[in-house]
């Protein structure tokens, strides 16, 4: 609810993969439904190893492609809104957040 009521919070999908699969999904589908989709952080890893960081994104895609994909076919969003979800989470609101230029 913090993320859906204060316009400074932001949620982070950091080191959900790794911790579970099923919780990821579940809790990425709740947050389209409740969190303004800007404030979304996909992926993220704090790791000092850039293997871990590619297996942690490894593990993410499936689920930033596979949630969206099901609401369109629950018909809870629309094809275009899935796609600009599948590029915000993992990249525009990182990029807006950490203020890093394109």
């Amino acid at each position: 609810m913090l993320g859906k009521h204060y316009p400074n919070v932001w949620l982070n999908m950091c080191w959900m993969y790794v911790i579970t699969i099923a919780g990821s999904r579940q809790i990425l589908g709740e947050w389209i439904d409740l969190v303004p989709a800007e404030r979304i952080l996909g992926f993220g890893s704090d790791v000092g190893y850039p293997e871990f960081i590619y297996g942690h994104l490894v593990m993410a895609r499936p689920c930033l492609a596979d949630v969206p994909a099901e609401k369109v076919e629950r018909d809870f969003l629309s094809k275009e809104t899935a796609l600009d979800l599948a590029r915000m989470m993992p990249r525009d609101n990182p990029t807006e957040l950490y203020r890093l230029s394109r």
